[in-house]
Formats: structure tokens, sequence, C-alpha cells
């Protein structure tokens, strides 16, 4: 009998083990508006090049300072087996010094004129939903993959257009598959001011131990280039 009881206690602990290590992010979510996170970052940069080898007559350097604003808001997913949420981008660059003759630094548009416009802005927004553990987004994104990713090197950010799954079925094991049709550079507003035709995006990481871990990715960027990229990631304590 004592076996018997002790026997029902493992297997109760045993099912609750399994059930917590079934949950998903899904299982766990608390609301559209409870997950949600609003962030607004503010940066000023200050760009300057020298060109005093360039042949005489043309322009001699570019130097300009700006101040950008860049607000984002995340939403939760909503409960239940499938959830729903939606992301949002705004952005607002401001001029606070330039001049023609230095124009040029891609931290603004630049009119016909050849000065760089006092402000500019841009927003955008983005839908997704949630099964389980795989998100798919669709809509206005910041990327960040080895083989995709929006540049951040001026003022405001590159945004990319399109579709992105990311899934973490298995523990250690991230993948990625995306379909992007539009890119904005970082100093335009109007869409897709990139030109771009169609990117299609695959691949994943995987943690095979803490310290580490192996990448592959592919990339192909329709009437422009193919990536393939391989890391493996070997982090070393040294006390």
């Amino acid at each position: 009998m004592r076996v018997m009881k002790w026997s029902m206690i493992a297997l109760a602990v045993a099912a609750g083990t399994s059930q917590l290590a079934l949950a998903s992010s899904q299982d766990e979510s608390k609301g559209f508006i409870e997950d949600s996170k609003l962030n607004v970052k503010t940066r000023m940069l200050y760009f300057s090049r020298d060109f005093r080898n360039n042949a005489p007559g043309t322009q001699s350097r570019v130097e300009e300072t700006g101040l950008g604003f860049l607000g984002t808001f995340e939403s939760g997913f909503t409960q239940g087996t499938v959830g729903f949420g939606i992301d949002a981008i705004g952005m607002l660059g401001l001029k606070l010094d330039s001049g023609r003759g230095r124009a040029g630094t891609g931290l603004f548009p630049t009119g016909s004129d050849g000065r760089s416009q006092d402000d500019y802005s841009e927003g955008g927004g983005a839908v997704k939903l949630r099964v389980s553990d795989t998100v798919f987004k669709f809509g206005d994104q910041f990327t960040a993959l080895p083989v995709f990713a929006t540049d951040d090197s001026r003022l405001l950010p590159e945004v990319a257009e399109g579709g992105l799954i990311t899934s973490n079925e298995i523990k250690g094991l991230t993948l990625h598959a995306g379909h992007f049709t539009a890119l904005n550079a970082q100093a335009q507003t109007y869409h897709d001011s990139l030109n771009l035709t169609e990117a299609n995006v695959f691949g994943g990481t995987y943690a095979i131990t803490d310290s580490l871990s192996s990448s592959v990715y592919y990339s192909r960027v329709e009437d422009h280039f193919r990536k393939w990229y391989g890391n493996i990631n070997w982090a070393l304590p040294i006390s």
C-alpha cells in the first residue's frame, strides 16, 4: 500500500513537471494590454568626414549634427490558442547644424538646392500572431538577421516591410523564415526608397550547450545577390 502511495505521488509530480515543460509562450500570455511595451529612444549624432584628397573644386568635407527620436510600441498577445497583437514604429529626425557646403552625411534627406532638410519623419506598423512558441509578423519592422539586417548607422534606422516567422518550438533552436518586399533608407521617408524587389531569408541558430552554438542562414535578394552565412560560437570562460 505504501509503495502504491509513493508511486501515485511520483506520477503526480512527473505529470506536473511535464505540463510545465510543455507550457508555451502563448500559454503564459497575460493579454494584449498587460504585456505591452512602449519605448522612446533619443540620440544626438555628430558626423564629420574629410575629403581633403579630393580633386580641387570638389566638396572637401561633410559635417552635420542631428537629433533623432525613435518610438516603438509592442503590444502583448491576446489569450487563447492563437494570440494576436500589433507593433508600431514612429521616427523623427531634426537638423541641428548643417550647411550647403557641408551636407551629404546621410543623416538627412537632401533637397534640390543641395541643402539638408530641417526635419523628416516616418511611421509604420505591423500585425503579429503567435501559436505556441512561433510568431508570425507582417508589416514594417526592424530586422537583425546575419544575412538581412536593417542598418542603424545614422540618425534613424532603416525599416523593412514584409513577413517574418520566428519559431522557438524546440529548446535551444531558433528558426527564421522571411519574405520582404520593401526597404526604406535611413534618411528617406517615401516607400521603398532603396528599391528592394524581393528578399527571401531562411536559417536558424542552435544552442548545443550553454557555451557552444551554431548558426546557418541563407538569403536571396532578387536582381542583386545571394548570401550564405555559417557560424560556430564558443564562449570560453576565463577565470
